[in-house]
């Protein structure tokens, strides 16, 4: 199961990246006029990020790389797994539900704004947080 759920949680990054990415996109591209705070990427980005932590939390409780003790702030993969991942990542997905959230609120302008900045922050956090074959980390890939 721990394979399965590590390929998935994997696998599904490219998915909330192509969502998070067409939604800053659209709310570039889109003009403030026929903006009406109904963004459907924003939606399926913002969607898309919640599955993951899900499937990430259920990993989290359950990876040889997670370890609630000294010896953690000892290892940068164990740190990074325990600590940096998953605070850089609540932090995403908190900015990116605050950004939908206060979107859907407003209309034209000011709702293509909310979604483009907080997506934005939230995109660039992400990006860092992610554990990519070329990463600081080493054996951080799968």
């Amino acid at each position: 199961m721990y394979s399965a759920l590590l390929h998935s949680h994997s696998g599904l990054r490219y998915l909330v990246l192509i969502g998070v990415l067409m939604a800053i996109f659209t709310s570039i591209k889109k003009k403030p006029e026929s903006f009406n705070g109904k963004n459907v990427w924003a939606l399926i980005g913002m969607a898309l990020m919640h599955l993951q932590f899900l499937v990430g939390f259920v990993l989290y409780f359950s990876t040889p790389k997670v370890m609630f003790s000294s010896v953690m702030f000892e290892s940068s993969l164990m740190r990074f797994f325990t600590l940096e991942h998953p605070v850089m990542m609540l932090l995403s997905l908190a900015l990116i539900t605050v950004g939908y959230s206060r979107a859907k609120k407003r209309t034209g302008n000011a709702s293509r704004k909310q979604v483009l900045y907080f997506y934005l922050v939230g995109l660039l956090i992400m990006l860092a947080a992610i554990p990519w074959p070329f990463s600081r980390v080493p054996g951080a890939w799968m």
